[in-house]
């Protein structure tokens, strides 16, 4: 991917947080809906991150957004978060469960299911080894008016506020919300693509947001 120019990130962002605030106006009514459904939300809100251990799966054009917000952020943060990259992949190629960056051919059907077993896998790892996502500092999102559709997206649905303190959880989200949001980013991006976020972080950053600064 070729590196876009600062008014193409401006605009990357702008474009984002469009997209974000209509999924965010439905998210909202989602405890209702999950209601009529016979389900509860078991997130606790402000102050949980257990989410922030499982796979967000993100696209280069989220990854854009994402990055913009990161070198806002204060330098000592910037470099705590390039510590906690490197221990991320540390922990993800030891184990074997780096997926890459998945592709529309990926996506189909047929083969959907290999995608869905490696973000299994990769899930599990980071439960195992309590590696929650880079970005997580001092238990908050450092981006989080910034953060991707699949955190914005993401509730654990039970009856206990530990329901999601494991691997295996029930996700509850609006998925139909959910596809609409993604249909327009992959209208924009053209060819679809996602992979966990800090791998698509590094395939559109390169190894720069792993760099610590003087």
């Amino acid at each position: 991917m070729a590196e876009p120019t600062p008014d193409q990130v401006g605009q990357v962002v702008a474009f984002l947080r469009n997209l974000y605030r209509q999924l965010d106006r439905h998210m909202e009514r989602l405890p209702v809906e999950a209601a009529r459904r016979g389900l509860k939300i078991a997130c606790r809100g402000e102050g949980c991150n257990w989410c922030c251990y499982d796979v967000a799966m993100v696209t280069s054009i989220e990854a854009v957004g994402v990055t913009a917000a990161v070198n806002a952020l204060p330098r000592e943060v910037r470099n705590q978060i390039a510590d906690q990259f490197r221990a991320w992949f540390e922990v993800h190629k030891a184990a074997g469960t780096l997926m890459g960056v998945s592709t529309k051919e990926d996506m189909h059907p047929d083969a959907k299911g290999i995608v869905d077993d490696k973000i299994a896998a990769q899930r599990k790892a980071s439960f195992r080894h309590r590696m929650p996502c880079p970005l997580l500092v001092e238990g908050r999102c450092s981006v989080y008016e910034d953060r991707p559709v699949a955190c914005r997206g993401h509730f654990a649905a039970g009856e206990s506020p530990d329901a999601c303190n494991d691997a295996d959880y029930m996700l509850a989200t609006d998925h139909s919300a959910v596809l609409v949001v993604m249909q327009a980013i992959w209208g924009v991006q053209g060819n679809p693509d996602c992979a966990p976020l800090p791998e698509m972080l590094r395939e559109v950053c390169g190894e720069t947001l792993f760099e610590v600064e003087p």
